[in-house]
């Protein structure tokens, strides 16, 4: 390349391409309520978005109610679901392919069924589990890259309690593998939560009953079933079990390398108090560390598990004091396990703060919503409080929303380029029953990355951190399936690493680049199906 040009395309790249995340208020485009009948209660149990930015919603209403509205916040379709049996259905979990492809599972108590609709909203299948038909509970749903599904729960199964169960599914619906565990121990053992690497081995969390003194179980299956490893995490203190002690494994997350991290809810059995934990296991199992948040004068119970962009774990929690509830986010080093920082929020002490759902964006700045209640002198009213962090932990802004009809409890939070999503319930005291929302707020200024580059079939959305130390991401989109090249240079033009991805999928996408580089600044070309799309700048800062 010559000098000249390549000092030029660094001059411009200072001058247009680095744009830094700007900050504004919130606008509250629309809402959308569902309440499909009237005096009976309609309440999300969960939400999910496809690439397409149609958002879908599970609605409990004694059955599965699956919804899809697109971008705009029209109706595209409503879809119900109702076991055979006369039992009430409590849906648990939805998850959405890349076709559009919707997902819910959830049980009646006697088994836990299935059901799978296409883009268009038609019932494709239905699949329903349970060991013996006695009592089974389905906990959570996800999918692998080639839209496997998984459901975890539990089922009776050969004594009186229940075992740990897991079903992995095809997209006809076919079973690929059941893997059940009896513990053998007296209490019910419980699978909470699921987490599918690129390879589909499974990785999962939940109890081992113990008679009221349950411990964590944390556990691998690989793509056929098997079982590669388990382990169980109880409190210990001074190297004996703590009788005292309840365990509970409520979700777990990967990192890049497979790393698993549970969050962990400890209560302690004789004195009413509990802690919330953070687990780190390797992809071998090993633990690496615990963190543990626990004040002898408070209750800490977490609430919510996410990884930052370097994979480091933040946690959100409720600390009960005496008089209120205070919102609390903790970040913890992914290496230590020690705490980086931690925040708590309270607006008023007459006030009482529940998080509820975690968020990170690109650039890592956090969000959290959960429900803030007002305590008067006859009742309660309560309403959603919306927060923003950057990185450091330091508060950008708080926003509150409350319905002059009812009072409002948000449940999942989505933030994308589409906007910001919300879902939640309102109960109607004048009904006695909820219904169901649905908010999008649009963030004006804080687009993401305002300086982002469209051509074509591609969108390059550039890389975060940005300046970083050891490693950044680069983010990009794909309007159609393409070969992508990434090329990396110093200052002076040569070429000091190359990457070749082949057969990237439409959607968003991501390099990792953890580069030994000295601080510096750096170049890097995307060449999409071979043609030059763009070169951008990147800051390495030791």
């Amino acid at each position: 390349m010559n000098k000249f040009l390549f000092v030029l395309i660094v001059i411009l790249s200072e001058i247009f391409l680095i744009a830094e995340p700007s900050y504004s208020q919130l606008n509250l485009e629309w809402v959308r309520t569902w309440n499909n009948t009237p005096n009976q209660d309609n309440y999300i149990t969960d939400m999910k978005q496809d690439s397409l930015g149609n958002t879908y919603l599970l609605v409990f209403y004694n059955g599965y109610n699956t919804i899809k509205y697109n971008k705009n916040g029209e109706l595209i379709w409503a879809r119900y679901y109702r076991s055979p049996y006369n039992i009430i259905n409590s849906p648990i979990g939805l998850a959405v392919d890349k076709n559009g492809n919707a997902y819910v599972t959830g049980d009646d108590a006697s088994s836990w069924f299935t059901v799978k609709y296409d883009s268009s909203g038609v019932l494709r299948w239905v699949k329903s589990y349970s060991i013996l038909g006695v009592y089974s509970s389905a906990n959570a749903i996800t999918l692998d890259d080639a839209s496997n599904v998984y459901v975890v729960g539990s089922s009776v199964g050969t004594g009186v309690y229940r075992d740990i169960c897991v079903v992995k599914y095809n997209t006809n619906g076919n079973v690929i593998y059941e893997y059940t565990y009896d513990s053998g121990i007296e209490g019910n053992d419980e699978a909470n939560s699921i987490a599918i690497d690129g390879n589909q081995n499974a990785y999962i969390t939940g109890t081992i009953g113990k008679a009221g003194i349950d411990d964590v179980c944390t556990f691998k299956l690989t793509s056929n079933g098997q079982l590669a490893w388990m382990k169980y995490y109880t409190e210990r203190l001074g190297g004996f079990q703590d009788t005292g002690t309840i365990d509970y494994g409520q979700k777990i997350v990967l990192d890049s390398e497979n790393n698993s991290y549970v969050m962990v809810k400890s209560e302690k059995r004789f004195n009413n108090g509990s802690s919330a934990k953070c687990l780190k296991y390797s992809e071998s199992g090993n633990l690496e560390w615990v963190y543990t948040y626990y004040d002898t004068l408070k209750n800490s119970i977490p609430r919510d598990l996410i990884l930052d962009n370097d994979y480091n774990p933040l946690f959100s929690l409720r600390v009960i004091l005496t008089d209120f509830n205070v919102s609390r986010i903790c970040k913890i080093n992914k290496i230590t396990g020690e705490l980086t920082w931690g925040r708590n929020f309270y607006n008023q002490i007459n006030k009482g703060y529940l998080p509820i759902k975690l968020i990170i964006d690109e650039y890592n700045n956090i969000f959290l919503i959960g429900t803030e209640t007002f305590y008067l002198i006859s009742n309660s009213q309560y309403g959603l409080f919306f927060l923003k962090y950057n990185s450091s932990g330091n508060l950008i802004w708080d926003k509150y929303y409350y319905d002059l009809d009812s009072n409002f409890s948000g449940n999942n939070l989505i933030k994308n380029r589409n906007g910001i999503f919300i879902s939640g319930e309102g109960y109607i005291e004048s009904l006695s029953s909820f219904k169901s929302y649905l908010l999008k707020y649009n963030d004006v200024t804080n687009i993401e990355n305002i300086n982002y580059r469209v051509s074509n079939n591609f969108v390059l959305y550039g890389n975060f951190p940005n300046p970083f130390n050891s490693s950044t991401k680069i983010k990009y989109s794909l309007t159609r399936p393409a070969n992508i090249k990434l090329k990396v240079y110093d200052v002076l033009g040569k070429e000091i690493y190359r990457l070749e991805k082949k057969e990237q999928q439409t959607g968003v996408n991501y390099i990792l680049l953890d580069l030994k580089l000295n601080s510096g600044v750096f170049l890097y070309s995307v060449y999409v199906d071979n043609e030059l799309k763009y070169t951008r700048k990147m800051v390495v800062i030791k």
